[in-house]
């Protein structure tokens, strides 16, 4: 990662850290260029031979009823945001449809990728799945989980480290490392138990204690569980062998654990669930 974009990142972070409501449903002019370059870095038979625009124009026309938009590049550059995220869409339908002797569905792969990363990157409320634009605020687990579990940590001192690691696997998340992104969540929760007073070396012997102690319910403790088994997994999984990576791991399942983990720490938060 290039100086400007980690000074970038890293002015984002503060931010967060320092309380700030970072998420956004703008496209800044930054975020634009970044939706160009990558347009313009598609292939040459992409961007010149197969007709794409063509394809985008007929399925605005045929969905949208939108007619004469324009290129492609002045959408990206100038359009209302509604427009430019109904582009991206119709750019992975034409993908998608679309093969290439020298380069397969790789457009298609690219351009979902790029579109992505560039979301999280800038802290864009929305996800692109599959090739299509989804809005995070549709997202129950995102709404109701994520961010009030930053809200919530967020200037306690008792769970000053566990924010830290929270915030520190969506960071991960953002830079395409999902397996650690999955250890810094276990370690969040590991240290949202050891704030609340739970006792124990390991985040199963914490959860353990936690569930003793009445803190998770019954279906809370599975859940619990679950996450103690996947944390163990992970760091079992980067000590065998050479490269100590776990390269099974996908985001989907990074984002699986992120969000189980803020869900237990926003019932943690609210006390004990049962007596001891």
């Amino acid at each position: 990662m290039v100086y400007l974009e980690r000074k970038r990142l890293a002015e984002l972070h503060a931010a967060e850290a320092a309380g700030e409501d970072v998420w956004t449903e703008e496209l800044s002019e930054l975020v634009r260029r970044k939706m160009l370059i990558l347009w313009e870095h598609l292939p040459g038979q992409v961007l010149y031979g197969s007709g794409i625009q063509s394809k985008v124009e007929r399925t605005m026309l045929l969905e949208a009823a939108i007619r004469d938009s324009g290129p492609i590049e002045s959408v990206l550059q100038e359009g209302p945001v509604d427009l430019v995220l109904s582009y991206l869409d119709a750019i992975a339908m034409a993908l998608r449809e679309s093969r290439w002797p020298s380069s397969g569905d790789r457009p298609f792969r690219e351009w979902c990728a790029g579109i992505a990363k560039i979301f999280e990157a800038h802290r864009l409320k929305f996800k692109f799945v599959d090739g299509q634009v989804v809005p995070l605020g549709s997202e129950v687990m995102h709404a109701q989980v994520v961010e009030p579990t930053l809200v919530l940590l967020h200037g306690k001192p008792e769970f000053v480290n566990a924010e830290k690691s929270f915030r520190d696997a969506l960071e991960e998340l953002t830079s395409g490392k999902p397996d650690d992104a999955i250890t810094d969540a276990g370690t969040a929760l590991q240290e949202a138990l050891t704030a609340v007073g739970c006792k124990g070396n390991t985040l199963g012997d914490l959860i353990k204690n936690a569930k003793n102690n009445g803190w998770f319910g019954p279906r809370d403790s599975l859940l619990a569980d679950s996450i103690a088994k996947i944390h163990n997994w992970v760091a079992a999984e980067r000590n065998d062998g050479e490269a100590h990576r776990v390269s099974d791991v996908t985001k989907d399942d990074a984002w699986f654990v992120v969000h189980v983990v803020g869900a237990a720490i926003v019932r943690l938060a609210a006390g004990p669930r049962t007596g001891p």
